[in-house]
């Protein structure tokens, strides 16, 4: 599975160093990077339609809570004197499965061709975002 996500989040090794919050960061960015990547796409393609811009608004309010999310000395997880708990570390990774996954998707409809289908690009943006904060829960 950790080889999986890290053809999509680059340097991605699943927690098992001591830099659990430098990877922790890697996810955030990759999420960042691909939603300002297909507000981008949206933007260049559909302008005009009302369902586009609700999108890249919605987008820019989901890039806005990562950035503004707490990384660090703040969540025992990324405490140095944690133990690491297997059962929360899987989790972690499943969640990190599930965000490579809509990532990847996004990019294969921003990938076609013909015109880009904006419900489903909603569709996984909102998924993408409750993924994402179901992971957040579970670093408290």
């Amino acid at each position: 599975m950790i080889s999986l996500i890290a053809k999509v989040i680059a340097n991605y090794k699943g927690y098992k160093t001591e830099k659990k919050k430098e990877e922790d960061i890697l996810v955030r960015m990759a999420i960042i990077r691909e939603l300002n990547k297909t507000k981008n796409r949206i933007r260049k393609f559909s302008i005009e339609n009302e369902k586009a811009k609700k999108i890249m608004d919605e987008i820019d309010v989901f890039v806005k809570d990562i950035e503004y999310s707490t990384v660090g000395h703040k969540y025992v997880f990324f405490s140095s004197q944690a133990s690491l708990n297997k059962n929360k570390i899987k989790k972690l990774i499943e969640y990190d499965f599930l965000i490579s996954k809509k990532l990847e998707e996004i990019e294969n409809i921003l990938n076609k061709k013909h015109e880009i289908n904006m419900s489903n690009i909603h569709y996984l943006v909102k998924d993408l975002k409750n993924i994402y904060m179901e992971r957040e829960s579970l670093l408290r």
